[in-house]
């Protein structure tokens, strides 16, 4: 009975090994290729996030263009305006002083007709006395 015992103690004893190194060898099995998928998923997903990444740097740096461009128009208008600017103000003055010179020509005219006036008074006095 000894003999049985431990005949069903070892065949169990080997039948749980064998059970245990099968199921091992299944697993890895199995697993070996949801691991090589897994990797494959992986390698996959972090291409796709390479290539987001470069589109978004590219789009910000062409942003980065835009908004630069942007800045420089933005300089180059403000540098003509400032220009048109200065010119207004020199058109402005010399306006006023052609409008100053245009008061002393009219002064100049007025005193003219006024002179012509006297003249022409006096001219008519010594017609007058002339022909008396």
């Amino acid at each position: 009975m000894v003999y049985l015992i431990t005949q069903l103690t070892l065949g169990l004893f080997l039948a749980a090994v064998l059970g245990f190194v099968a199921g091992f060898l299944l697993c890895r099995w199995l697993l070996a290729g949801g691991a090589a998928e897994l990797k494959e998923n992986y390698r996959a997903k972090l291409l796709n996030a390479n290539r987001k990444l470069e589109i978004l740097r590219s789009e910000a740096s062409s942003e980065a263009a835009k908004a630069e461009a942007a800045a420089q128009t933005e300089r180059e208008l403000r540098f003509v305006l400032a220009q048109l600017q200065k010119k207004y103000a020199m058109a402005e003055q010399q306006l006023s002083t052609q409008s100053a010179n245009n008061t002393g020509l009219a002064k100049l005219a007025d005193r003219i007709a006024e002179l012509e006036r006297t003249l022409g008074g006096r001219n008519a006095r010594l017609d007058q006395t002339g022909k008396l």
